[in-house]
């Protein structure tokens, strides 16, 4: 199963539902799994802990949707996420 993570966007949400530690990221993260850039920043992790994890960074979290069978979130999808993994979202 492809796993992935994106940066939250509701408002003042800052936490991250995958953390750049052994146990949490480095299984999922080691099979290519891809996170968003930028996923942890506002809960304290930077992007250099995540590729050091083994995590596959991107740009957008539409590429993420577009890749994984299932994203690890902190809260439920915005509207704005909506159809993310489709041709409609950019």
């Amino acid at each position: 199963m492809i796993v992935g993570t994106c940066r939250e966007i509701k408002e003042r949400e800052y936490r991250v539902a995958l953390l750049p530690d052994e146990d949490a990221v480095a299984p999922p993260c080691e099979l290519g799994h891809p996170g968003e850039r930028g996923a942890g920043q506002a809960a304290g992790f930077d992007d250099a802990e995540y590729t050091a994890a083994g995590a596959e960074l991107v740009e957008e979290a539409a590429f993420v949707y577009a890749r994984s069978e299932l994203v690890y979130k902190v809260k439920e999808p915005l509207q704005a996420e909506y159809g993310c993994g489709e041709t409609r979202c950019s």
